[in-house]
């Protein structure tokens, strides 16, 4: 989801920072850290983002530590007179003039939603079976319908209709 609201330009900005540092079991804070980097920060990392640590008792120097590195990288941009590249997002919605729902971040949020739906929809129906006969269970089994339903409306309002799309289109090659 990430990647998706900010891009792979914008990826050599990004500080990851754990915590919990300099705690009991440190053993345990690097064997995660190294999952993290390995299953859910590998692709940012190969983009040019940075992890960082916050150690715990030395807050202040760990924060201020990694404000340096991100200040240090900022001047070594401004001193390449590298341009400043808005995040993916914001190109999709400024530059080609879409509607926040066509976007690449809502698209990645919609699919995310419907397999939680589809995932909900299933232990629905396995509760449904199992309850069968108890007042409560069933009243809580249709609330939980209910939100389903209403995440369901949810995707369904992120997606833009074909007149919408087609009129922002006429807008775009017509010009105003």
């Amino acid at each position: 989801m990430f990647n998706h609201l900010c891009g792979e330009s914008a990826l050599d900005k990004v500080f990851l920072v754990t915590s919990k540092w300099g705690r009991d079991s440190e053993q345990g804070f690097d064997k995660k850290e190294r999952e993290l980097k390995a299953k859910h920060w590998n692709t940012m990392m190969d983009g040019g983002a940075r992890v960082a640590r916050l150690v715990a008792g030395q807050e202040r120097a760990s924060a201020w530590g990694i404000i340096y590195s991100i200040l240090d990288r900022v001047e070594t941009r401004a001193i390449q007179h590298t341009r400043s590249e808005g995040l993916q997002i914001q190109t999709e919605l400024v530059t080609r003039h879409k509607y926040l729902p066509q976007t690449h971040a809502a698209r990645e949020l919609r699919a995310q939603l419907e397999q939680m739906i589809e995932a909900q929809t299933k232990m629905l129906a396995l509760e449904a079976d199992a309850v069968a006969g108890n007042a409560e269970a069933k009243a809580q089994l249709q609330e939980q319908e209910a939100r389903v339903r209403q995440i369901a409306q949810q995707v369904e309002n992120l997606k833009v209709s074909l007149p919408k799309r087609l009129a922002r289109w006429i807008k775009l090659v017509v010009g105003n």
